[in-house]
């Protein structure tokens, strides 16, 4: 009976209770430039979108650029449009087809089809920028094919790329850079998945610096500018970013500011 008794006895060290705890909100200098999207912006954005449909099929690219850089801006609004993947065709040029076919990816992944020179001109590219010594100019362009490379082949990983410092070398050149490059080269650092971006993500001020020119390029009517830059402060203002064999995702940061009702999740406490 004894034993009985001690066997049902309750260990207080077993005890648990759920103590509230608050997670951090978002910092009140990062937005989301979906907020400052009107109905009336985002029909323009809509009506240019259909400018560019007008053009060659030279302009393709340019054409499914845009449309990427909406679809990320707001995905939820995107739906509603009729984007015409039939118009885009084939370049003969490398780096714009790859640029093209990361468009498709995002916008309708199940369009993608990948030629066998399609899969040549990714793996070599990839190996040009993972092993290349150049330090110079054109790394910008190797983070935009490195951004598009990661978007079509996750699995990839640019190791090399950033053991031997090109990034480190033009870190001076992006945080001095004009705000929306900045941001576009970021954006590209992010999704290319390098570790630099969590020494290089943007500080407080550079968040103020984003938002003047997002809110100008609207009062300008620059829709280019409005989606592009639009689109890379989306990338780094998400709290994470997912990239799979069926697109690529942003998660946002659901706590809307900081002075918003902090959420609480239950601890574990013990005795």
């Amino acid at each position: 009976m004894a034993a009985d008794a001690r066997e049902k006895s309750i260990n207080i060290k077993d005890l648990v209770i759920d103590v509230p705890e608050k997670l951090k909100p978002r910092e009140p200098w990062i937005f989301d430039p979906k907020d400052l999207i009107t109905d009336e912006i985002w029909n323009k954005l809509i009506n240019h979108l259909a400018s560019l449909d007008k053009y060659t099929p030279n302009w393709s690219q340019s054409y499914s650029a845009f449309a990427y850089s909406l679809k990320l801006l707001n995905p939820e609004r995107f739906t509603t449009l009729n984007f015409r993947s039939d118009h885009l065709v084939n370049n003969d040029k490398s780096n714009e087809r790859l640029l093209y076919l990361r468009d498709i990816k995002v916008l309708e992944p199940n369009k993608l089809r990948l030629s066998k020179n399609d899969e040549k001109d990714i793996a070599d590219e990839f190996n040009k920028i993972n092993n290349s010594d150049l330090v110079d100019i054109y790394l910008f362009n190797s983070l935009s094919m490195a951004a598009a490379i990661k978007t079509l082949k996750p699995g990839l990983a640019f190791n090399h790329f950033e053991e031997r410092g090109m990034i480190d070398a033009f870190s001076g050149v992006i945080s001095s850079a004009v705000s929306y490059r900045a941001a576009e080269d970021l954006a590209r650092i992010r999704i290319a998945n390098l570790a630099a971006f969590d020494t290089m993500a943007p500080k407080k001020r550079d968040w103020e610096k984003y938002k003047s020119y997002f809110r100008n390029a609207i009062t300008q009517s620059s829709w280019h500018g409005v989606s592009l830059v639009g689109a890379n402060i989306k990338v780094l203002a998400a709290e994470n970013v997912y990239i799979d064999d069926d697109g690529l995702y942003l998660e946002m940061h659901s706590v809307k500011s900081a002075t918003a009702e902090v959420t609480t999740l239950p601890v574990v406490k013990r005795f």
